[in-house]
């Protein structure tokens, strides 16, 4: 017992008091095996609790942080992209984050495409263009009701357009 729950620190036993409250939450789980890891595949922390379990959890990745100035005229091709960080230019993200007019709407049938419309609640959107600009322009709108954003982006587009490919690995 003194070797499985108690740790020997200089001539003081210390009681391993995680380690003993495994020993008793297993039980319940895990009737008559005895495994430090839960019957759930999954990534864990340092005290192998389930990832999937935790309320604060990441997904992180290079200019997370940061709001890519999108260009998308012949002009823009040859330029540098900028990229602006949300803490260093809060002025220049929120304007590009702010809602804007989007306009040429149609209306795609199986009759045609219909030109002029007058928007309806009910139809699915095909966007083309600055897809930043209309997800943030339609955010407020859509939140919590959207069912699927698909966003297509071809490599080759990307590189046309001078975008840091080192972003899209």
């Amino acid at each position: 017992m003194r070797e499985s729950f108690f740790t020997k620190v200089d001539d003081v036993y210390v009681f391993d008091k995680l380690k003993f409250i495994w020993v008793l939450d297993s039980k319940e789980f895990l009737p008559d095996s005895y495994t430090l890891y839960k019957n759930k595949i999954g990534l864990v922390d340092n005290q192998n609790n389930l990832i999937s379990q935790k309320q604060d959890v990441s997904l992180v990745w290079p200019y997370k942080d940061c709001v890519l100035e999108g260009g998308q005229t012949k002009e823009d091709q040859k330029r540098d992209e900028i990229l602006y960080n949300e803490t260093l230019s809060p002025d220049e993200v929120n304007r590009l984050l702010a809602p804007k007019a989007l306009g040429n709407s149609a209306r795609y049938s199986i009759e045609g495409v219909e030109t002029g419309v007058v928007f309806d609640e009910g139809d699915n959107l095909i966007i083309k263009g600055n897809n930043l600009m209309a997800l943030s322009s339609n955010l407020e709108k859509y939140s919590n009701k959207a069912k699927l954003i698909y966003i297509d982006i071809i490599l080759q587009r990307l590189i046309q357009f001078n975008y840091p490919v080192k972003c899209c690995a």
